[in-house]
């Protein structure tokens, strides 16, 4: 007879002493994406909002920037969440 099992898939951080809820904010972010790259899609964002970039790209670049930033949002949510109400 087939068995039902429940499998969980999850992404893991670690940080050194009491977690806070920036500390934990700070390592999901980073896991997902370096300082280097965060960079980059301010510097486009910001190129693209000076008029430094042709319609095509700017279009992309502000598209990334706010993709990233509904990203921190939720990474947010989910941390404050996890943590509870005593963060």
């Amino acid at each position: 007879t087939p068995q039902t099992r429940t499998t969980y898939d999850c992404d893991t951080v670690q940080i050194w002493g009491t977690p806070t809820y920036k500390d934990v904010v700070r390592a999901v972010i980073r896991a997902e994406v370096s300082e280097t790259e965060e960079f980059g899609l301010i510097n486009d964002y910001n190129a693209a909002r000076a008029g430094l970039l042709d319609e095509e790209e700017a279009e992309k670049a502000e598209a990334a920037y706010t993709a990233h930033l509904h990203r921190v949002a939720e990474i947010k949510a989910m941390v404050k969440a996890d943590l509870g109400e005593g963060n």
